[in-house]
């Protein structure tokens, strides 16, 4: 069975594990079917290799981002989901200040759905490394 559109648009990958934090209650359920070996759980410890986060105003925001930064691998993603339209405190320039204090930089921004938007962040050093790297061959 292939994924569904909304892990594909995540970037789930086979055998990923990923944590949810402060999702909405049965949220886990829109991600099915995951990938081959794939795995989500509400409350995972460290090293996951996705970690999707949600946050409805600044207040929670920076109450949930530290705890989700911890919890994702170096090379992991780190996906923080916040309320569309102008229905919070929260925007991207927003997520992009609180998160660089942790040294994420944002990369990406996907819709989810009818309410929430989310934007990937990588560990600031590991941004352009990429590129970087396939420029030099």
């Amino acid at each position: 069975m292939s994924p569904s559109p909304l892990a594909k648009k995540l970037l789930v990958k086979p055998g990923y594990r990923a944590a949810l934090v402060n999702a909405p209650a049965g949220f886990a359920k829109r991600l099915e079917p995951l990938p081959d070996g794939a795995s989500v759980a509400e409350g995972a410890g460290p090293g996951n290799d996705l970690v999707l986060a949600f946050a409805r105003d600044s207040t929670e925001l920076s109450r949930v981002a530290s705890s989700a930064a911890r919890l994702v691998k170096a090379d992991g993603l780190l996906w923080i989901c916040y309320p569309k339209g102008g229905k919070s405190d929260l925007s991207r320039d927003v997520l992009w200040d609180i998160l660089s204090k942790d040294g994420f930089t944002g990369v990406t921004l996907v819709s989810v759905d009818a309410i929430w938007s989310a934007m990937r962040f990588r560990p600031a050093t590991n941004v352009g490394a990429k590129r970087a790297s396939s420029a030099k061959r």
